[in-house]
């Protein structure tokens, strides 16, 4: 029950069958980089809309955090650096295009992850899906002793929105490229 969202039950037998191998599968191929890092590891989590990406996340988060708490392992959704509603509904066709790459701010995500490889602390925005909106009120904290960062979005895996026309400090990197480790779930019916 603690794993399950709104309308997203969680089987435990899922969890001891296909995430428990997940997580010990990552451990074997990133422990050495978490020994030999001052930054965390990242592992994006991407996939199509409604593909199990949030439900993969948090259980992956649950599990790290049970089983290696000494690493922090924390849960970062890319909808934290969408923008606000009122910046979209400027847009050319508004609210529409909420979710497509050109209403996330881009500069903010590879920002954040930079600083959060590097070792640093950061604050990122939050998203709150009751309210449809990022919160005004509040901001998720990253310690600077993160070791494990577990993102999820949809455009974690998708090039930057006009990355080549622009230089910004991180030069023309993407999501994707701080990203240790990138898993894309994908649902059959």
């Amino acid at each position: 029950e603690k794993l399950s969202g709104i309308l997203d039950p969680v089987d435990p037998m899922e969890v001891v069958t296909v995430f428990n191998p997940w997580v010990d599968h990552l451990i074997l191929e990133l422990e050495p980089t978490l020994n030999q890092s001052d930054g965390c590891i990242v592992i994006g989590i991407t996939g199509s809309v409604c593909s199990g990406k949030t439900t993969a996340a948090r259980v992956l988060h649950y599990l790290f955090q049970q089983r290696f708490p000494q690493w922090k392992p924390s849960l970062l959704t890319l909808d934290n650096f969408l923008k606000t509603n009122a910046q979209i509904a400027n847009g050319p066709e508004g609210l529409k295009r909420k979710g497509f790459p050109e209403t996330f701010r881009f500069d903010l995500a590879i920002e954040t992850l930079a600083q959060l490889k590097a070792g640093k602390a950061v604050t990122t925005p939050v998203y709150d899906h009751v309210r449809y909106d990022i919160c005004h009120d509040e901001q998720k904290v990253f310690s600077d002793s993160q070791k494990i960062v577990i993102l999820e979005g949809i455009i974690a895996a998708q090039d930057t929105p006009g990355n080549h026309q622009r230089q910004h400090r991180f030069g023309n990197r993407h999501i994707r490229d701080f990203c240790d480790k990138l898993i894309f779930v994908c649902t059959h019916s």
